[in-house]
């Protein structure tokens, strides 16, 4: 229910919730021309691109209303008079899927298609390039980027589809939805609240982020399970063992080789979210000078190494102002058995080549 004052009456008057389609108001005549007129209904500043926009590749599919946000992300707002239904959360992503590939230039003939319809007289396209930067609140604003935002609007929203709405935000999924009630306050008035349910607006900043911490733990746990299995993959099928055998280290991306000498060690690494694979001996004393001295020791294995490897060689003499350190590395997508058998032949063919110039240091 909404209570209203009558401050001539000093009394609070009770108007009872009601239904839009008892009060026969339409979700594409009345309720989206109200979005289109005044889109702050909606909670925030939006500029409407279109509406019934169905401009797609190989489907006849349309949206209700197509918008930006001021820092220039696209919006999708989806439309439900009453209830919500089983699959507004799948169709909203399907239009979020189309519209991700729209460029600037898109959305500026959208806009002007849209103005055309209206008996608009601005359908210039500098003009309509200016409108847009006018209305956001980005600076040198270039392009639409490929992850669009969805609202979706209905009275009522089914319990399945909040469960969906809540984890598809749990993994980065920007879906908001709003309540819209109506009241009936007369004959022929009625009041109408906008409710944001998804992310509740008390409780925006700390749920989102929640979410955020969510993701990005959700992210490092996965790659962790990444390095535990090809970390354990490695220790089981090394050929080597103390002092030249794998530290029982945290999971990360790289693990070292210890060769007995101070500040120098082999190392597998598995990086960029385990997409390259490579193996390198470090130099890590603190000494930079040291660091290359060390590294000249080995120069014929390097040269050796060099001839012999199947991977991308390179050479880092000032990596971290001080350390140097060389190696090889693959691309390494679907980590496979090739990839650790790779890894493991060319690691037992650093240390073949190089162990000679090592023992000279280990010696001195």
């Amino acid at each position: 229910m909404l209570f209203t004052y009558n401050k001539e009456l000093d009394s609070v008057e009770i108007h009872d919730e009601t239904k839009f389609k008892n009060e026969s108001i339409l979700e594409r005549q009345h309720i989206e021309e109200w979005i289109k007129k005044y889109p702050e209904i909606l909670g925030e500043e939006l500029l409407i691109i279109t509406s019934e926009y169905d401009k797609f590749d190989k489907t006849n599919e349309r949206l209700d209303l197509l918008a930006l946000d001021t820092t220039g992300k696209l919006v999708i707002i989806e439309l439900k008079r009453d209830d919500s239904g089983k699959h507004v959360d799948l169709q909203a992503i399907k239009y979020a899927a189309y519209c991700s590939t729209m460029t600037f230039q898109d959305v500026i003939e959208a806009r002007k298609s849209y103005l055309r319809q209206h008996a608009q007289t601005s359908t210039n396209d500098d003009d309509i390039k200016n409108e847009i930067e006018l209305f956001l609140e980005v600076e040198n604003f270039e392009e639409i980027d490929d992850k669009p935002r969805i609202i979706i609007v209905a009275n009522h929203f089914r319990s399945e589809v909040m469960a969906s709405i809540l984890w598809l935000r749990n993994y980065g999924v920007d879906i908001s939805c709003i309540a819209l009630k109506p009241y009936s306050i007369s004959e022929n008035k009625i009041s109408i609240t906008a409710n944001k349910i998804i992310p509740l607006k008390e409780a925006e900043e700390y749920q989102m982020r929640v979410e955020q911490k969510e993701i990005k733990e959700t992210k490092v746990s996965s790659l962790k399970k990444k390095y535990q299995s090809v970390w354990l993959r490695i220790n089981q099928e090394s050929n080597y063992i103390s002092p030249l055998r794998i530290k029982n280290a945290e999971l990360h991306g790289y693990h070292q080789i210890l060769t007995g000498i101070a500040g120098i060690h082999y190392e597998y690494y598995y990086q960029k979210n385990g997409k390259i694979l490579g193996v390198e001996l470090h130099f890590e004393k603190s000494d930079k000078e040291q660091n290359l001295d060390s590294m000249l020791k080995v120069l014929e294995g390097i040269a050796l190494f060099k001839e012999n490897t199947k991977g991308k060689f390179f050479v880092m003499e000032n990596w971290g102002r001080k350390w140097c350190r060389f190696g090889t590395q693959i691309d390494s997508i679907d980590k496979g058995s090739n990839d650790i058998a790779w890894a493991l032949n060319e690691m037992e063919s650093l240390i073949k080549h190089t162990s000679e110039g090592l023992n000279t240091i280990r010696n001195n």
